[in-house]
């Protein structure tokens, strides 16, 4: 649910903070790779 909330805030064009986007960047990165390890 956190992860949901933090891409809602990043796609919001009045939140423009660096930290959260990156963190953000980073949490899809990781999400990315768990579900690359699912799929192989």
């Amino acid at each position: 649910m956190a992860w949901n909330d933090r891409v809602i805030e990043t796609c919001d064009p009045e939140t423009m903070n660096p930290r959260l986007q990156y963190t953000t960047y980073i949490i899809t990165i990781k999400a990315t790779l768990k579900a690359g390890l699912k799929i192989y």
